[in-house]
């Protein structure tokens, strides 16, 4: 039997041996993305890895409390700075964008979605529908048995750095005047490695990641991870952006893929 596993979080539908990334996002809408300019901050606490992971869990409840019924919508954007693929077979990671619209019921249970992510240049790479205990990914076009699962607001991976002696957190307010905390930690390697996104490039020794909440609604704003090569260079690997917005319902061509997943079943 074949199931999906919903994580969301650094939001992933791992459907048997085929993972989906969950992003989605209308980037102007969204912190303006400069990776040349870091955010500027007028107020910065920094605070001890126990006190950091408080902060996390005060955030984590703070948005699960606003979960409600109905629709809820989310939008990502996720950039990438990799070296092209030196090996064969090799899929190269692209800049997306996304939009997801999912239904919670009274119990914080997901009933119904769909999921739609795009290249940059707004060709659909793939869409994921599920409902009635069953979900679709049109780029693998199989149906499986699913089922309802609870809503949980994303995190990315973030409890991982509790393990990070420099796990620490800030609380920051942004140039837009919003109030924010920044968690950060470094992963430094036992020994320099290469890595398939960097094979053109220097080795590998560190790689720090940082991720920005909402203060106040406690919910995901956006993640950096960085490398450090050998030879001193530094990328920005990924930054990712994601929104979420309540009582929006999907538009009638989105609400449309709940028909074709019905009519796709039928001819299976």
């Amino acid at each position: 039997m074949k199931k999906w596993v919903v994580f969301l979080g650094l939001a992933f539908v791992l459907l048997t041996g085929f993972v989906v990334a969950i992003n989605h996002a209308d980037a102007a809408s969204l912190i303006p993305l400069d990776l040349s300019k870091p955010e500027s901050s007028q107020v910065e606490k920094p605070t001890a890895s126990p006190s950091a992971e408080q902060d996390f869990q005060e955030l984590k409840n703070k948005a699960q409390a606003r979960i409600g019924e109905g629709w809820l919508y989310m939008r990502s954007f996720e950039k990438f700075d990799v070296d092209p693929p030196q090996e064969e077979g090799v899929i190269p990671l692209v800049d997306t964008t996304g939009d997801l619209w999912y239904y919670v019921n009274a119990s914080g249970y997901v009933e119904r979605f769909v999921t739609i992510f795009r290249t940059m240049d707004g060709k659909i790479q793939q869409v994921g529908v599920y409902s009635d205990g069953t979900a679709w990914n049109t780029m693998v076009d199989e149906i499986v048995e699913m089922a309802p699962f609870r809503f949980e607001p994303s995190d990315y991976g973030l409890p991982y750095g509790f393990r990070s002696p420099d796990f620490k957190s800030q609380k920051t307010v942004l140039e837009n005047g919003l109030e924010v905390v920044r968690f950060t930690f470094t992963k430094q390697a036992e020994k320099p490695y290469k890595s398939l996104d960097y094979q053109a490039s220097a080795p590998i020794v560190s790689h720090e990641s940082s991720y920005v909440f909402d203060a106040v609604s406690g919910f995901f704003i956006s993640k950096t991870d960085i490398v450090t090569m050998e030879d001193g260079t530094q990328r920005v690997f990924t930054y990712l952006e994601e929104e979420i917005k309540f009582d929006v319902k999907p538009p009638s061509d989105v609400l449309a893929y709940f028909e074709l997943k019905k009519q796709r079943e039928e001819q299976k």
